[in-house]
């Protein structure tokens, strides 16, 4: 017959729906399996309402070749069109008879309109002669979205699985291809018109090109890599181990291991352990055009831009120990004893006040002890090559011998011996009643005092709360510098 098995309608009728086929096998037929809405494929025809929901399971296509029923049907094994829902598993095309020419057809078609397709499990043996083994059509009257999953492709067509354009929410994954080493010129793996496609776990040999993306030959360790991945992107890649990019128009992850791109335009990482986010306009990808860059190893923070904060905290500041290893009530003005600090006397040097509104922390050692990796006479890190999680070495802190990784270790916030000191900004301080706007202040058992001789110029914007005397303090608003 022309067509073997055929779930069908015509444009005036709903067509069959909810239907199964398991256990089928179509045998020399024209098209071995059918599945279209006719009247429901071009662009400007309406979608189908009723195309929708079957499947084909453990199905066979056996030498499909046309016949003089219908001239020009086939040959075809499965031809898909005007249907969404559409679940193909475990499904054989078989052709051991090299008399059959399928020049110019592809064996599965997937076209007009054929949307949410999966097709998995598929084997194409024998194709020799064909186009395409797996032709997903783009163009007009194309809507897409097709998945393919584990497929194998044995003495394939010229070319492999291909994509026509518009199909970029079409993903293929564990397909494994082999052709005869001989006239393999033009041949190729995975196809697809649009630079963009979901790609992974592809492997094909005795093709000219194993992979063919956007027009343009795709190098083979770009779609080779363990653990990388990308996620709604559009012209992206991630070539190393582990790497990922995600949200980003041509975005690439092309560090070693660990690199990632997020959120970003035309925006290339090219180090290892660390997140990068970039824009600039134009077409070509660029490490130039990083605009923020997070580094795993080390916690570096590099930003192009300026840094703010939602917070209205005024002042900048960094943890200090207390000499009497207490806690320091808010407010209090500190002076330096050695490296620790105490309340401020009059004729002390002033360091700052206890803050609880600093926009910038520094020292607050939060992850682990601060002495965990050795340092040089100038505090800086010393470093030595180490073998990273790939293998290659990489140069990283030394770390102190003394550090114990089982130790639980709390950070400078939870500890009362470490004060948050802002010194540079608007601060809230304690006062006494001598203080109004305007003044300068020194300090007296660590409350400010108005002075008429200040050795610091730190001087009073605003009194918050006037002085109470069951508190014995006031709070005034001052600006240190």
């Amino acid at each position: 017959g022309v067509r073997g098995f055929e779930i069908k309608a015509h444009d005036y009728a709903p067509a069959a729906k909810r239907v199964q086929l398991v256990n089928c096998r179509a045998y020399e037929n024209a098209i071995s399996f059918c599945i279209r809405h006719i009247g429901h494929h071009t662009a400007s025809d309406p979608q189908s309402a009723s195309a929708h929901d079957v499947q084909l399971a453990n199905c066979i296509a056996y030498n499909p070749k046309p016949n003089d029923l219908y001239k020009g049907a086939g040959p075809n094994a499965l031809q898909i069109s005007g249907y969404d829902g559409v679940n193909v598993v475990n499904f054989h095309a078989i052709c051991d008879d090299s008399s059959i020419n399928y020049k110019g057809n592809s064996v599965v078609s997937v076209y007009y309109k054929g949307r949410l397709i999966n097709l998995k499990n598929i084997t194409i043996r024998g194709f020799k002669t064909a186009d395409n083994d797996i032709y997903i059509v783009g163009g007009d009257n194309s809507v897409g979205k097709v998945m393919i999953d584990g497929v194998t492709l044995i003495d394939s067509a010229e070319k492999g699985v291909v994509f026509g354009s518009g199909m970029y929410e079409s993903v293929v994954s564990n397909v494994w291809g082999q052709r005869s080493p001989k006239n393999n010129s033009g041949t190729v793996g995975i196809y697809s018109t649009d630079p963009d496609l979901n790609v992974s776990n592809c492997d094909f040999s005795g093709y000219e090109t194993d992979f063919k993306i956007g027009g343009v030959v795709t190098p083979y360790f770009l779609f080779k890599h363990k653990g990388s991945g990308v996620i709604g992107s559009r012209e992206s890649h991630a070539t190393g181990n582990n790497n990922f990019v995600a949200g980003s128009v041509r975005g690439r992850a092309t560090g070693a291991a660990q690199s990632s791109v997020i959120a970003s335009y035309n925006t290339i990482n090219p180090n290892s352990d660390s997140v990068a986010l970039g824009w600039a306009s134009g077409s070509t990808p660029s490490s130039a055009n990083r605009k923020i860059e997070l580094h795993a190893k080390d916690g570096t923070i590099k930003a192009s831009g300026s840094i703010k904060s939602s917070q209205t905290f005024t002042d900048y500041a960094e943890y200090f120990e207390s000499l009497s290893g207490e806690k320091i009530p808010t407010g209090t003005l500190v002076t330096l004893e050695g490296d620790k600090i105490r309340p401020a006397n009059k004729g002390d040097i002033m360091l700052g006040v206890i803050s609880e509104t600093a926009g910038v922390i520094l020292g607050e050692s939060s992850f682990h002890w601060s002495g965990r990796y050795l340092k040089n006479d100038f505090g800086g890190y010393i470093y030595e090559k180490q073998k990273g999680a790939n293998g290659q070495l990489v140069m990283a802190p030394r770390e102190n011998p003394d550090y114990k990784p089982d130790k639980n270790y709390a950070s400078r916030e939870d500890r009362d011996e470490w004060n948050v000191v802002g010194l540079v900004g608007q601060v809230y301080v304690r006062c006494d009643s001598t203080v109004k706007a305007g003044d300068f202040i020194q300090a007296h058992n660590g409350i400010a005092t108005k002075t008429e001789s200040p050795k610091q110029n730190w001087q009073v914007m605003r009194v918050i709360k006037e002085f109470d005397k069951s508190k014995e303090y006031g709070v005034a608003l001052v600006f240190i510098r």
